[in-house]
């Protein structure tokens, strides 16, 4: 969705003008947020890997401040928002669950699966 509608819908949104058609185009172009987190944390180690290498503070600072807004972010959703719907336990518990999906996204960017596939419904 991101690649194939997200780019149309932005181009129709500046076309029309809409702001709410480029709210949902934005929208769209946000992963899920267990991917989001793991790149951001790539982007992290990566800038701290280029950071002992190059001793150049600038890209391992914007990754460590970006990973701290994507937590802050994160927490005061919670807070406002989920608080009613799960603990602050389970939520301390999204990592590993985020590492249980990296399987998941490493299968989809080598084998991308090109078929739709029906999910088991009750009367099946």
């Amino acid at each position: 969705m991101i690649l194939h509608a997200a780019p149309r819908l932005f181009l129709e949104a500046l076309r029309r003008r809409d702001h709410n058609l480029l709210g949902l185009a934005l929208d769209l172009c946000v992963p899920p947020l267990a991917l989001l987190m793991l790149l951001t944390l790539t982007v992290f180690v990566g800038s701290a890997v280029f950071y002992w290498s190059t001793k150049l503070a600038l890209p391992l600072w914007l990754s460590a401040m970006s990973l701290l807004m994507l937590g802050l972010s994160v927490l005061l959703a919670w807070g406002s928002y989920g608080r009613q719907v799960i603990s602050l336990a389970s939520l301390a518990s999204a990592p590993f669950y985020a590492l249980w999906k990296l399987p998941l996204y490493v299968r989809f960017m080598v084998k991308r699966q090109a078929e739709w596939i029906r999910s088991r419904r009750d009367s099946d």
